[in-house]
């Protein structure tokens, strides 16, 4: 269960911060097309579909507000996934205008926020309810675009199913509604722009130019009344002066090198263009002028006539308007917040109402000075050095973000994007800029950096708990990675004491492992044994099984290492418990220099690090019952060896007296022709060895199971050991009238191995093969193998016997069991042939396995080296 939970927390988590990384995103992509649209509705538009494939809804539509009648009226704007099938909604919406109040869109119109319809079929207020829920429609939502308070848009999306009210999706839509009235606002701008622009030019045009013409030789011999109000010359003082008098000097070379060339019948570069240049008054002032210059000609000789213009009003105008669309620009860029302007020479500070607004200030002039000393002391160097760099002009503006205390002693977040207004000199003598306040920005983005990193401490300790060789060493690692990321320089982990009382001590685990600062808290800690009471930080941690927080310590009551932590310099900490279950088995605790609000964030994080403790504590106390368990067994297997050792030399001394005796008495009557004493006799001679054979056997799987068991290591005759297993086999298969067959190579060679264990294994498989058939062939075939791994003989044993099923295959070789009980009693043997010769096999590097049919016959195939290397035994 508990596993589970925590699978279904990550998964939370895991979804929330999905979802947060979607919003993001979809607000990127809508600002961006926002910023870089050229008209509000590619803006719109933009909006429509993204959102539409955000939500995964199929129709989106914007509403315009009617500024003569104040009602909204479709835009022609849509977003549809199936337009033939929603065509009938579309044109009737598009007949449709909105008052305030009045169905989903006016709704929002009147309220100026976002709203939301669980089921548009039951709506009272929704007048298309009945041509959407022809159509499958259901959900629907709607946000305002916004100038300010203005609603000057609706956008209003539907699904094809019911949808309840998502919260957080309409917060997201309604920061989207005011980026969109960001465009609209700017939209509106420019047209006003655009309409002072064409008043300019219409009052320029108006304006009387002056008209001045030449002769070739560069006289002047037409002057007009504008030409003596823009020069002061009047005509009678000016014709026949060549028209160099009314040119700059450095102007006057290349006028006449132009006019010979043209009258040469070369270039004529400026005849028929507009060319700006400057001129000179007759008082000796220069001014711009814009030039367009013509040629005529009487017969032959050319003439030539330029209208000039004076340009002084429209130059300044240009410098301002410019000035102005700097500011304008860097406002839209800033979204809907404060404009400053800053006069560098006199370090006056005008701030617009928004930001007067945004900082609490008086409405007046500040002064630059006043706004420094606000800037938070670890972010004035990164800002002071933004304006030193722009206003060196290594940036095309400035741009900072830093901590900035309003006039309630507030720190807010800044972004602050300046110009510089620059002289003649290219000297930076006033900034235009605006800021915006991001704080609650900064604050999502600190909340998802410690939510990332939580999930990732949270991995870490599960993956070193994981890893962990001891509880100690899971313990040290979580203490030096919630220091870590916490920045807190003290942790400690208590251990229950395992005497049944519940309390609980020092384990004498630290982050860091030597803190001379922390000497006396350290000391005092280590010394203090704590009950389960709801007393101190550990006390109620220890009482209650949960996770518990103080501000400080060093006020809190009932914190008695109060004093020492105060020395220490020891303030806010908290603990959590490491559970079992619900056995509290530990608790770590941690300690900040400092003060230390409640972090409900930090304690969530605390009891599922505080779960992953306790299951590397559960794995160990099972480790430890395992050791235990283990121990007992090889006690106990100790044991059964030890007393089948003794049983069996026991039993040996009397059974041979028995088995010796018995043979003489038999042999006796024989000579004497007693045989109704020799049968008997021969009898108890025959059990006496069977007896014999098995507390050999019993002996030898008690050494191989001490691991005692000696192998003699030899080169023997592979051949010549098939001829002493036969010769010793044959009477038992004269005695069921089967005959033995042998197929071998030849020649075989010899082997490395233990001959009479390998002879031991051959008679065993042969006796039962023997045993368990009747009337028919018991063959023994030898190959020699080679392989990658070395060379290898095969020894197979087959008969046409009785044969086993697969069931009874499966307990062959088990100690003290046949392949089926039923047998027993008709062919005797105790089960132990067969498991001693495959562990025989296994000690010399080989192996037996087995092939068999029902009344058919059975087949074991022995594999064993040519050659046993010592090295590769078993230690005895």
């Amino acid at each position: 269960m508990i596993r589970q939970a925590d699978d279904d927390e990550r998964a939370r988590t895991q979804r929330a911060l999905k979802e947060q990384s979607e919003f993001l995103e979809l607000s990127r992509v809508i600002t961006a097309a926002a910023n870089e649209a050229t008209c509000v509705a590619e803006a719109m538009q933009c909006a429509l579909d993204c959102v539409c494939a955000h939500t995964g809804w199929p129709i989106g539509h914007v509403f315009m507000v009617d500024s003569a009648s104040g009602e909204l009226t479709t835009s022609g704007l849509w977003h549809l996934d199936d337009a033939g099938h929603y065509e009938k909604f579309r044109s009737t919406t598009e007949s449709i205008r909105f008052t305030s109040g009045v169905g989903l869109p006016g709704r929002v119109l009147a309220s100026g926020e976002p709203a939301w319809i669980v089921d548009v079929g039951v709506d009272r207020n929704f007048p298309r309810a009945t041509l959407a829920s022809g159509l499958g429609l259901r959900g629907a939502f709607a946000f305002p675009t916004l100038v300010g308070r203005e609603v000057v848009a609706v956008l209003e999306f539907f699904s094809d199913r019911s949808a309840e009210v998502n919260e957080p999706l309409l917060a997201f839509m309604a920061q989207i509604g005011t980026q969109l009235g960001r465009v609209v606002e700017r939209e509106r701008a420019e047209k006003q722009l655009r309409e002072s622009e064409e008043r300019y030019r219409a009052v320029a045009q108006s304006a009387t130019d002056a008209i001045v013409s030449m002769d070739g030789n560069g006289d002047i011999i037409a002057w007009n009344h504008g030409a003596e109000r823009q020069f002061g010359y009047a005509e009678e003082e000016i014709l026949g002066k060549p028209l160099t008098v009314l040119m700059p000097q450095n102007y006057c070379e290349r006028h006449t090198s132009a006019l010979n060339r043209v009258n040469a019948g070369g270039e004529r570069r400026i005849i028929g263009e507009t060319v700006e240049v400057e001129a000179l008054a007759k008082d000796g002032r220069v001014f711009p002028v814009e030039l367009s210059v013509s040629t005529w000609k009487v017969g032959s000789t050319p003439y030539y006539t330029g209208i000039i213009r004076d340009i002084t009003e429209r130059k300044l105008v240009e410098q301002a308007l410019h000035d102005s669309e700097e500011r304008y620009a860097l406002a839209m860029r800033a979204a809907t917040q404060g404009i400053y302007e800053w006069n560098v020479q006199t370090n006056a500070l005008f701030l617009s109402a928004r930001a007067e607004a945004i900082f609490r200030f008086q409405q007046g002039v500040h002064s630059a000075e006043d706004w420094n000393r606000r800037v938070h002391p670890d972010d004035f160097p990164i800002y002071r050095q933004s304006i030193i760099e722009h206003f060196q002009g290594r940036t095309a503006q400035m741009e900072c973000e830093y901590r900035f205390k309003d006039t309630t002693g507030v720190y807010l977040w800044l972004l602050d994007r300046g110009i510089a207004i620059r002289d003649k000199s290219g000297r930076a003598i006033r900034m235009v800029g605006a800021i915006s306040d991001i704080t609650e920005r900064k604050h999502s983005e600190e909340h998802l950096r410690r939510q990332t990193e939580f999930i990732s401490l949270l991995q870490i300790i599960t993956s070193a708990a994981n890893e962990a060789s001891n509880v100690e060493e899971a313990f040290e690692a979580a203490l030096e990675r919630i220091c870590a990321i916490l920045g807190w320089p003290l942790g400690h982990v208590y251990r229950v004491v395992e005497d049944g009382s519940g309390d609980i001590e020092s384990a004498g685990l630290w982050h860091p492992k030597s803190a001379k600062s922390f000497a006396t808290f350290k000391s005092i800690t280590e010394g203090t044994r704590w009950s389960p009471k709801p007393e101190g930080l550990v006390g109620r941690v220890l009482h209650d099984g949960e996770v518990n927080w103080i501000e400080d310590v060093t006020r809190a009551p009932g914190f008695v290492r109060a004093r020492a932590a105060e020395e220490n310099a020891v303030r806010g900490g908290f603990a959590f418990p490491v559970l079992i279950g619900f056995e509290v088995v530990a608790v770590l605790e941690f300690y900040s220099d400092q003060p230390e609000k409640r972090d409900e964030a930090v304690l969530e994080v605390m009891e599922q690090i505080g779960t992953q403790l306790g299951r590397v504590v559960e794995r160990e106390r099972a480790e430890r019952k395992l050791r235990t368990a283990k121990e007992q067994a090889e006690f106990a297997t100790g044991a059964k060896t030890q007393f089948l050792a003794r049983m069996s030399h026991e039993l040996r001394t009397p059974l041979n007296a028995i088995i010796g005796v018995s043979e003489m008495l038999y042999e006796e009557a024989e000579d004497r022709g007693q045989s109704d004493f020799s049968e008997p006799l021969e009898r108890v001679v025959r059990a006496g060895r069977q007896l014999l054979g098995l507390i050999d056997e019993i002996l030898d799987l008690t050494k191989i199971e001490a691991g005692k068991i000696e192998l003699h290591l030899q080169d023997f005759d592979i051949a010549s050991l098939i001829d002493e297993a036969l010769e010793t086999m044959a009477p038992a298969a004269e005695k069921n009238n089967n005959r033995l067959l042998v197929d071998c190579e030849d020649p075989l060679g010899s082997m490395f191995a233990d001959e009479t264990r390998v002879r031991q294994v051959l008679i065993n498989l042969l006796s039962n093969a023997c045993k368990f058939t009747q009337d028919g062939e018991i063959r023994i075939g030898v190959t020699r193998v080679g392989s990658s791994n070395g060379e290898w003989v095969e020894f197979r044993v087959s008969d046409t016997g009785i044969g086993m099923a697969p069931e009874q295959l499966s307990r062959l070789f088990k100690e003290f069991s046949q392949a089926d009980a039923s047998t027993t009693g008709k062919y005797g043997g105790a089960g132990l042939g067969l498991a001693i010769s495959r562990r025989f096999c296994r000690l010399m590097g080989g192996d037996i396995s087995v092939t068999s049919t029902p009344d058919v016959g059975t087949m074991f195939t022995v594999r064993l080296p040519i050659r046993v290397e010592p090295g590769s035994l078993p230690a005895s």
